[in-house]
């Protein structure tokens, strides 16, 4: 998908720039945000995309995209599936929604089409972020675009620090707290192997620097002191002689 002006998608743009950010119980993609997804969907529209979550992105991407999957949740937890489902800015012709947490939906569901848009803003505890990318990356086609919300929440920083290192997504721009990845033609990681020594993320980092403090001998009596007592003697002990007692 080649980067393109996005003057196709303005009146969809603008109508849902117009909504408030109150207008559903989640957070939402921001404007801008939204603006840079339409950017790098280009003018036409894309075939096949997914997104977990949903909101206004899910409205912006019912327009762009003509087969769109939301793997989203529905119910008293959330308003944001029955707010999407009730905009008349929605293309209900384009959008099909797969309803669940999407820790158990995405497990079950097969895909039938590479993805040229992927969209990943579920549940942010850890490790789900990673389990939803588990799931979609052998999915996502050659040029296709792969985007990361909210990158501020450490769990999901995780995810956009491995993807900027690994040989199968470039980083194309970061819009607040949203990342933007375009997939690469490096071959998909093989789901059935291991073979972590090929990844950048790892042979950027190994062996890690700080593994001196978490072997040997010291940790091992250190944890063998109830917490309790190693904080009473942190008042005892000199500063010095302290340090890899106290440490908890």
């Amino acid at each position: 998908m080649a980067r393109s002006g996005s003057a196709r998608w303005e009146p969809i743009l603008t109508e849902v720039a117009q909504l408030p950010d109150s207008w559903h119980s989640a957070g939402t993609l921001s404007d801008a945000a939204l603006r840079a997804l339409a950017t790098h969907a280009g003018a036409n529209r894309v075939e096949h995309s997914i997104e977990t979550g949903t909101g206004k992105s899910t409205l912006l991407l019912s327009h762009l995209s003509s087969d769109h999957k939301v793997f989203t949740i529905a119910g008293d937890r959330d308003s944001s599936y029955s707010s999407v489902l009730a905009s008349p800015l929605l293309n209900k012709e384009a959008a099909e929604f797969v309803i669940g947490p999407t820790q158990e939906t995405l497990p079950k569901y097969s895909f039938a089409h590479q993805l040229h848009i992927c969209l990943l803003d579920g549940p942010h505890a850890y490790p789900f972020p990673d389990l939803e990318y588990y799931y979609v990356y052998p999915n996502i086609a050659p040029d296709g675009l792969l985007v990361i919300d909210d990158i501020h929440i450490p769990t999901i920083f995780n995810l956009f620090t491995f993807l900027k290192e690994d040989a199968m997504f470039r980083l194309l721009e970061v819009v607040g707290t949203t990342a933007f990845f375009k997939r690469t033609s490096a071959p998909a990681f093989p789901r059935n192997e291991d073979n972590w020594w090929t990844q950048g993320y790892n042979i950027g980092r190994f062996p890690m620097s700080r593994w001196p403090e978490w072997g040997g001998w010291r940790p091992r009596i250190r944890n063998l002191v109830p917490i309790s007592v190693r904080r009473r003697l942190k008042r005892l002990i000199p500063i010095g002689a302290r340090k890899w007692l106290i440490r908890s």
